[in-house]
């Protein structure tokens, strides 16, 4: 509570005592900076690192895989942190986003690692 002001004590024709409190109340928004902002946009630029890796390679297709599942496993934390409301927050947003990002990196790495292996000729194929 940051604030109790408007303290008001009123009485009616009945000889009754009413008080009445007005609270003020913020939240701590460190908290949700430093708890879900960060590390979803953080996670989010991370994702774009599968470009940056050879198409050959698997660890592309792994390293979009395990991103895909910090970004689920974030989601399952933030529920928790945020209010609980009729509204979709901002910040319900954003991690949303995050993920569909991370999915557009794991699928564009799915595609490239089959059109790579149906390119290129198979051994079993020379002998």
């Amino acid at each position: 509570i940051n604030d109790v002001s408007g303290v008001s004590i009123y009485t009616d024709e009945y000889d009754q005592v009413e008080v009445s409190y007005s609270f003020f109340f913020s939240r701590a928004t460190q908290q949700y900076i430093y708890s879900i902002i960060i590390p979803t946009l953080l996670l989010t630029y991370l994702s774009f690192g599968v470009f940056l890796l050879d198409i050959r390679s698997g660890e592309r297709l792994s390293y979009s895989m395990a991103l895909a599942l910090i970004i689920v496993a974030q989601q399952i934390v933030t529920v928790d942190l945020l209010p609980v409301s009729n509204e979709q927050l901002w910040m319900d947003k954003l991690v949303a986003w995050s993920f569909y990002f991370v999915v557009v990196g794991l699928i564009q790495s799915v595609a490239v690692a089959y059109c790579n292996d149906w390119s290129e000729p198979n051994d079993d194929d020379n002998n």
